[in-house]
């Protein structure tokens, strides 16, 4: 039987788009441009992740 490796598996969500700040419905747009926030977000999970061993 070969042998079992734990791995883990992270989960990410999207930042927030322009339209996720205004409360708009997404879906029909497929170029929302990131809010600043948004881009703090995206900016942050970049330096979390790039510390971390990761496999694609």
């Amino acid at each position: 039987m070969p042998e079992l490796r734990q791995r883990k598996l992270y989960f990410v969500r999207h930042a927030e788009s322009l339209w996720n700040s205004e409360r708009r419905v997404q879906g029909t747009c497929l170029e929302v441009p990131l809010s600043p926030l948004g881009r703090s977000q995206a900016g942050l999970l970049g330096r979390r992740l790039s510390a971390l061993r990761v496999a694609a």
